[in-house]
């Protein structure tokens, strides 16, 4: 029965740190060009911290301090987009009251290429046009 127990509290662990880890939320982006902005599109964009950043990676290349934004493109395309948005909460992963928090009052934060091509500034909108309360996202409604 013991073992029974501590089995189960490995499980309930192990399941609480994949639920905080890293969010994705559907947001329009674009990125910017000698002439201007591309054109917005849709796309699925992966939310966290530098720390698992560097973690998944397995590097210390990413600030810890500083919240990202993975965008794929294809199956090993990626845009690494570093929001030199600094959080200050330590030892704790990105979650969606971090994700609201980032986009309180305002429609879109911009971001810089960390990776590839290295500095291209990017703009990742997670809330309808002119409405600094309406997310895209159906989960964050």
């Amino acid at each position: 029965m013991l073992l029974k127990g501590k089995i189960l509290f490995i499980i309930i662990c192990m399941s609480l740190g994949v639920l905080h880890a890293e969010v994705d939320r559907v947001c329009m982006v674009s990125y910017l060009t000698q002439s201007g902005q591309s054109q917005e599109f849709s796309a699925k964009v992966i939310f966290l911290t530098g720390d698992e950043l560097n973690k998944k990676t397995k590097t210390s290349r990413y600030n810890y301090w500083h919240y990202y934004a993975l965008i794929w493109f294809a199956e090993n395309e990626v845009a690494i987009i570093d929001f030199q948005w600094t959080r200050f909460v330590q030892n704790k992963e990105f979650d969606s009251s971090d994700f609201r928090n980032m986009f309180q009052g305002v429609t879109q934060r911009p971001g810089s290429q960390a990776n590839g091509n290295i500095g291209r500034g990017w703009i990742i909108r997670a809330k309808q046009n002119y409405s600094p309360f309406n997310f895209l996202d159906p989960r964050e409604k």
